[in-house]
C-alpha cells in the first residue's frame, strides 16, 4: 500500500510500547493524531499518483503529436541510396 516508505512503521513496538504506559485521554489523543497523520499520508500519495497520471498523459499526447503521419527515410538511409545510383 504504500509506494514510498516501506519503513514509515518501523517503530510501532516502541509506539505501542509508550501507549501501554499512558492514560486513556492520552490514548485517545494519539490514537486520533495517529488517524490523521495516516490519513494525510494516503491523501498525499493519491495526490501524487494523480500528478503522475497526468504527466504521464501529457507527455503521451505530446509524443502522439509529434509522431510522423508518413514514414521518413534515415539520413544513413538516403546517403546509401545515393551512393548506390551514382
Amino acid at each position: 500500500m504504500y509506494e514510498f516508505g516501506d519503513n514509515l512503521f518501523q517503530h510501532i513496538p516502541l509506539v505501542m510500547m509508550l501507549r501501554m504506559m499512558m492514560g486513556e485521554d492520552m490514548k485517545q489523543l494519539w490514537d486520533e493524531k495517529l488517524h490523521e497523520f495516516h490519513k494525510g499520508v494516503v491523501e498525499h500519495a493519491a495526490k501524487l499518483k494523480r500528478q503522475q497520471i497526468g504527466s504521464l498523459q501529457a507527455f503521451r499526447q505530446r509524443m502522439a503529436a509529434k509522431t510522423p503521419v508518413k514514414p521518413q527515410w534515415s539520413r544513413e538511409l538516403l546517403k546509401h541510396r545515393k551512393v548506390q545510383v551514382n
